[in-house]
């Protein structure tokens, strides 16, 4: 068979694979020696209706488009108006405030690379149905407070965060907003038509975003909240079709190819510059040498043979579970692949890309589905590629045995809740525990009301987040783990641990309560909220 039949021939295991997940629907591509050469699409763009998606279809691509912010500050270096390795805070001073290294130092180098070492800290913007939970205008004050979970420079922590700052150097820089700058240097000459970083939307051709219930059925959910007007449309703001993301792919890569050969960091008649320093790693990824795997600036780069699985969730699912996942590329030893995962409640996405051959496969799906059917079957697609055996028999055992992996998780993570909790009933009155608890920069509140036999705890101003607590372990109360409840009702990201399900009270020396603290970051610590009158609070 050529290339293009035996693409074809993972049909059935790809379908197969999207129905062991849960996912409603499914969209492919595959981009060979510079040339699109095949696309596909399963399913349904919508579990409630049976139109399947297109080679149109909007997606949220969430971490995709950092290959796009990356491009965008090369074309600003390129113009003279950005430095990969001036510090930032000459761009954005409120962030050169912190005194520290990351403070000082951080570099667009550093941003693009998330080596700052800054706190993941996710639940200081969105927790719960798609709702964004700070101020723009408070997005560089709220970074320049996060802790640092790691040395800086050293350790790749892939935080949001960084992205987010890019969002705004690049407002400052060019005097206009991020998607406006984007639109008309980048995707009106990629001819990305239906790119953009507005409202998710709803209509004719527009993924719906979905959710797995417990008993393998899915469901729609809210989409995801980020748009340019939040500050993170440069992290994970981004909706395109799968038209657009292989033209992204082709032409960047025709660049590479260009710049690479010629010596050079520009292409006549593309906006992709620098697109060799693009692809240099800056930081390994955990224990990795650098040279094996690596974070680069928006791409991921791994030498093969290697487990290509490290960034899915896939890769957690089978960690937990300590099963290994098969490598790739075996008969390929040292070449170099490039990848990115797409990620946020509702979607899902998977890319690799071969630089020597202008390859790439594209992999979207419309859920956060129980066992990530774009790895695999972007998997299978690049084996193709390389010439290798598809591992169709062992990716489809593989989704088959881990299917009910998250199932399993969220009954050991009730166990484990349950294990810990006590009788010891709560120090007070439910009633004394009752007031607005503000973050230390007062930009996030979350209220506390009697509700029942325990607590309600609503974030301040918020008509979408909260949460119904109960007594744990005296002025611990806790929110009970209900993977239905989280994924489904709320639209959340998993919580897979204990920690986060719990709030604690501390009172002060003269018997009222006056704090709660919250371990919502699994590399951080426990954040503070201190009791105030809302008179007084800066929010």
């Amino acid at each position: 068979m050529d290339l293009l039949q035996r693409i074809k021939a993972l049909h059935p295991t790809i379908d197969r694979l999207l129905d062991i997940s849960g996912s409603p629907g499914l969209s492919l591509g595959v981009l060979h020696r510079g040339v699109i050469l095949h696309t596909a699409h399963f399913g349904r763009q919508d579990v409630n209706h049976p139109a399947p998606p297109t080679d149109d279809t909007i997606y949220n691509i969430a971490s995709f488009v950092k290959l796009l912010t990356a491009g965008t500050v090369a074309l600003l270096v390129h113009e003279g108006k950005l430095d990969w390795d001036t510090p930032i805070q000459q761009y954005l001073p409120e962030f050169g405030k912190r005194t520290d290294d990351i403070g000082q130092k951080t570099t667009l180098r550093d941003l693009l690379s998330m080596r700052t070492g800054l706190a993941v800290s996710h639940a200081s913007f969105g927790q719960q149905r798609a709702e964004f939970l700070i101020p723009r205008s408070e997005t560089v004050r709220t970074a320049a407070h996060l802790a640092a979970v790691a040395p800086f420079r050293k350790q790749f922590v892939y935080s949001q965060w960084n992205y987010s700052l890019i969002t705004d150097i690049i407002e400052e820089v060019t005097g206009i907003p991020f998607d406006v700058y984007v639109k008309e240097k980048l995707l009106a000459r990629l001819k990305m038509d239906r790119t953009h970083f507005g409202e998710h939307g709803e209509g004719y051709n527009i993924s719906k975003a979905h959710a797995i219930r417990s008993d393998f059925t899915s469901c729609t959910i809210l989409p995801p909240g980020v748009t340019n007007e939040t500050g993170f449309a440069a992290a994970v703001g981004c909706k395109a079709s799968l038209h657009d993301i292989l033209c992204m792919y082709q032409t960047f890569l025709a660049s590479y190819t260009h710049q690479h050969k010629e010596d050079v960091d520009s292409t006549p008649g593309s906006p992709w510059k620098y697109s060799r320093k693009i692809m240099e790693p800056h930081v390994r990824v955990g224990s990795s040498d650098i040279n094996q795997l690596a974070y680069c600036l928006g791409l991921y780069r791994i030498r093969l043979p290697a487990n290509l699985s490290f960034a899915s969730l896939n890769q957690q699912l089978f960690g937990a579970a300590r099963i290994p996942i098969p490598e790739a590329g075996s008969s390929k030893k040292d070449l170099e692949v490039y990848h990115h995962a797409a990620a946020v409640p509702g979607f899902h996405g998977s890319m690799f890309m071969i630089p020597s051959t202008e390859s790439a496969v594209v992999v979207l799906t419309n859920s956060l589905p129980l066992v990530d059917p774009t790895d695999f079957a972007a998997q299978l697609l690049l084996s193709v590629l390389l010439d290798e055996t598809p591992l169709e028999e062992e990716f489809v055992e593989m989704a088959e045995m881990a299917r009910p992996f998250q199932l399993i998780g969220y009954e050991r993570l009730a166990a484990a809740l349950d294990k810990k909790k006590t009788n010891v009933p709560p120090s007070f009155p439910l009633s004394c525990y009752e007031g607005d608890y503000y973050n230390a920069l007062e930009n996030l509140a979350f209220s506390i009301s009697e509700s029942g036999d325990g607590l309600r705890m609503t974030v301040k101003g918020s008509s979408r987040t909260s949460y119904n607590l109960l007594p744990y372990d005296g002025d611990t109360f806790y929110w009970k783990a209900d993977r239905d409840w989280e994924l489904c009702t709320k639209g959340m990201w998993p919580f897979m641990s204990p920690e986060p399900h719990k709030i604690h009270f501390k009172a002060s020396d003269n018997g009222h309560v006056q704090q709660l603290t919250w371990f919502h970051d699994p590399l951080g610590q426990p954040e503070t909220f201190r009791k105030m009158a809302s008179s007084t609070a800066k929010l």
